[in-house]
């Protein structure tokens, strides 16, 4: 569950090192995530 009263959804632009960490952490929270990556390969890197 977040600690922010109704958030329930992030958007993140990037998946990189950084992109990766805060999607991990919003998703272990409770938060569902967004992510947009121009690289062709960012779903097969965040998996």
């Amino acid at each position: 569950m977040s600690n922010i009263p109704g958030l329930k959804t992030v958007g993140l632009l990037g998946g990189g090192v950084i992109g990766g960490a805060w999607a991990a952490r919003f998703v272990l929270n409770g938060v569902d995530v967004k992510l947009y990556d121009i690289d062709p390969q960012a779903t097969r890197k965040m998996n």
